[in-house]
């Protein structure tokens, strides 16, 4: 018997405390490589960051599956960054 596979999942925060602007994300890749790929290829949401603004990069929560970190995103997202600009983005 074969059994689904299920890609699990991390939500990361990039937080750029230049703009005070907070990016929240989930994404199966590790998080450098999420790290170096926005620095060449940002998302739309940010693609107004600049190289010289000061951006951090780090794991919030691991191990969930699509449909929990769907949940999961938009409550952490309103919550983690009070009076700062948060954009969302689900799946990197």
């Amino acid at each position: 018997m074969e059994l689904p596979t299920q890609k699990l999942i991390f939500i990361f925060e990039a937080v750029n405390e230049s703009l005070q602007e907070a990016f929240v994300g989930a994404t199966s890749l590790p998080l450098a490589a999420v790290e170096r790929r926005h620095r060449f290829e940002r998302p739309a949401a940010i693609a107004h960051w600049r190289p010289e603004h000061h951006v951090l990069y780090r794991r919030v929560e691991s191990g969930l599956s699509a449909k929990e970190s769907a949940a999961f995103i938009p409550a952490y997202a309103r919550a983690a960054h009070a009076g700062w600009k948060t954009f969302v983005d689900h799946l990197q």
